[in-house]
């Protein structure tokens, strides 16, 4: 991790040590700086949402070297109020899941507690909402439902899953497990993902049961959500986190029998290749959990890495990833490269169809879109007084496309 700022080298460090405490006998102090800068470290582990894991991690570490006083009280009363939000997020959704069960609603847990349980410590993983997938013709009962256990559901209404406001959580209510590309790699992934919910498992966490993804279709949940966050906000370490545990939790075999197939064929095999190497190289999982990944190049690894530590949790420290994803990233994913003209056009295309009423309802005004959409970003990038990021944006947005044209998302993918 030489070729890492000393700050990113800590708190990765900490991470491994945290998501493989059990299995490593030496000690993280070992691995840390001479002279560790505390307040940066986990600054940076706030930004990414692994705060809980880095601050366990520290306070293992022999008393004089652990953060001071002053910088552990302000980091770990955040990530207490963390702690109890896990809590009442966890048992939120305990009502949520008894009260559907009782109506015979079949659901399943996505993302959140579902990758917890993966955890050596699940109560450290920073959890936002709750996240339930059910079949669409259950849709309205279930929103019937949580609007009688006092859910308000929120205005906006997206492709794949209503928002619910709750007085200890918020709601998404998913009727569709994730927004698939188009093309025959959707195709694929969408047919795979329509079995997630007879093939869901009982998952247990801290006291708490709960119907959650079958390994093949948690490997598709997770790859999409984190591509789909790549090409818009940005994603940061919590998520690259999650894929390292749930690697963690399974046999190569398993792997390659019953998940790299499916990838395979839904162009995601490539991605989940460069994941499990940087997970392998920066966060302490065993080379033997992904031997499949082995042969990809390290300098792959670290540039996918370099960009979730550029965008921290959902893009919280760089403002300009979702302008430079609008330039290089196939946000549609129709599997067809383009220059970063075409690939910009195509995703004003989109944006502009799902904005604007009169987009969808009448093509040809679309090339009027082409303009507005990018003058609307610069006149609220010079309002915020951030004129020099959007001038940075072009130079940023060559470096992504250079990493998302190897990483080959939704593409055919003719490897073993």
């Amino acid at each position: 991790m030489t070729n890492l700022p000393p700050t990113h080298q800590d708190v990765l460090c900490l991470l491994s040590q945290a998501l493989h405490a059990a299995r490593q006998p030496e000690s993280t102090s070992r691995a840390l700086n001479n002279h560790p800068d505390w307040p940066a470290i986990l600054r940076e582990a706030a930004q990414q949402a692994v705060l809980p894991l880095v601050l366990e991690a520290a306070l293992t570490l022999p008393p004089e070297q652990q953060p001071p006083g002053g910088v552990l009280a302000i980091y770990r009363d955040q990530a207490i109020r963390q702690a109890i939000h896990n809590e009442r997020l966890m048992a939120a959704q305990d009502v949520i899941l008894a009260a559907f069960a009782r109506q015979g609603i079949p659901c399943a847990i996505l993302k959140g507690a579902s990758v917890a349980c993966f955890y050596p410590q699940p109560s450290l993983r920073e959890m936002g909402d709750i996240d339930l997938l059910t079949y669409p013709v259950h849709l309205d009962q279930a929103a019937g439902l949580l609007t009688g256990l006092g859910y308000s559901k929120a205005p906006a209404r997206e492709d794949f899953h209503l928002g619910f406001v709750g007085p200890r959580a918020q709601v998404e209510l998913h009727f569709i497990a994730t927004e698939y590309p188009e093309g025959p790699a959707g195709r694929h992934l969408r047919e795979a993902m329509e079995g997630a919910l007879p093939a869901a498992r009982v998952q247990r966490m801290d006291g708490y049961s709960f119907p959650a993804l079958s390994p093949p279709h948690q490997a598709i949940s997770l790859l999409i959500h984190t591509q789909r966050h790549m090409m818009g906000l940005g994603i940061g370490l919590r998520h690259l986190c999650d894929f390292a545990v749930f690697l963690n939790s399974l046999s190569p075999a398993a792997w390659q029998a019953d998940i790299a197939p499916l990838l395979k064929q839904g162009g995601l095999l490539q991605f989940a290749r460069v994941l499990a190497r940087a997970c392998v190289l920066y966060l302490g999982l065993p080379a033997a959990q992904a031997p499949w990944s082995a042969q990809v190049d390290d300098r792959l690894a670290h540039d996918l890495l370099m960009d979730f530590l550029d965008s921290g949790n959902f893009g919280h420290k760089r403002s300009t990833l979702r302008a430079t994803a609008v330039l290089v990233a196939d946000k549609a994913g129709t599997g067809r490269p383009a220059g970063m003209l075409r690939t910009a056009l195509r995703n004003i295309n989109t944006y502009a169809r799902k904005r604007y009423p009169a987009a969808q309802r009448w093509p040809a005004l679309l090339p009027l879109y082409w303009l507005y959409v990018p003058a609307c970003y610069l006149v609220t990038r010079w309002r915020m007084g951030e004129g020099a990021a959007a001038r940075q944006t072009l130079v940023q947005a060559r470096q992504r496309k250079r990493l998302f044209d190897q990483l080959r998302i939704y593409l055919p993918d003719e490897k073993a």
